[in-house]
């Protein structure tokens, strides 16, 4: 059979034991095995290899019906996440592009990419579930920690935080259109030219102004944690330049300012 390769296109399995899913294709061992530039050919255009990568990808993908018709199944499938994510710990950004975790909100839940939730109680106190408003991050959905034992439920809020799923706040290099806002830029005007030569480098947490303002415990604690847990030593500091005629200037970063 004649197909297009659109990503659902494997090699046939290392494991003769192994029996693909229905839904996908696989190159018969015989186009390939005895001739590298068809296989290399087969590569460019992606056909991939079907192992265990192509196995959790594919379960990754399941999750578009509704997320209110969760089942056993779905929970093993998160066990298995783990299990690769434990082995793999450097493809923590292969879980990054799928929406399959589930997030909570208005009692509704949502299919979610991990960038697109936070942890809070009863997973981690966090007090991010206060400040949805503020970060506009869905809350993970409770229900987790129902269906996972004691050791399981460990093992996914580790996996949640390293997949990125929100749970501090962190100081962060502001870009440098953000970093040329900063009310101590001395050369904040339009008299200056702004060139590929110059630098404008400086910190600040996302939403600092809100989080400060927010009068809540729970932001103050988090503003708090980001601050004595920096890992960046000159967050203090920024620094401007904006071409070669122009020495560079240093000033109180926006971190400092707010």
């Amino acid at each position: 059979k004649h197909i297009v390769a659109n990503g659902k296109v494997y090699f046939s399995p290392e494991n003769k034991g192994t029996l693909p899913p229905v839904e996908i294709h696989i190159v018969k061992r015989t186009v390939y095995a005895k001739n590298e530039a068809a296989k290399s050919f087969l590569e460019s255009i992606g056909v991939k290899q079907f192992d265990d990568k192509a196995i959790i990808e594919l379960r990754l993908e399941r999750y578009q019906s509704s997320p209110e018709q969760v089942d056993d199944s779905y929970y093993e499938d998160i066990k298995q996440f783990i299990a690769y994510w434990k082995k793999n710990p450097e493809e923590k950004t292969f879980f990054q592009a799928h929406s399959f975790l589930l997030g909570s909100s208005n009692d509704k839940l949502y299919w979610q990419k991990p960038t697109e939730l936070c942890l809070d109680n009863p997973f981690l106190e966090t007090g991010l579930s206060e400040l949805v408003e503020i970060h506009q991050k869905k809350v993970i959905w409770q229900r987790y920690s129902e269906n996972l034992n004691e050791t399981e439920l460990k093992d996914f809020v580790e996996f949640s935080k390293a997949i990125g799923v929100v749970y501090k706040l962190e100081i962060i290099q502001l870009n440098n259109e953000d970093a040329k806002k900063n009310p101590n830029n001395p050369y904040n005007s339009y008299e200056y030219n702004w060139t590929y030569t110059g630098c404008a480098r400086d910190y600040s947490i996302l939403e600092l102004e809100k989080y400060l303002t927010a009068k809540k415990v729970s932001a103050s604690r988090l503003v708090w944690n980001a601050l004595i847990n920096a890992t960046i030593s000159t967050a203090h500091r920024a620094s401007f330049q904006p071409n070669k005629k122009y020495g560079e200037q240093t000033v109180n970063s926006q971190l400092v300012y707010h």
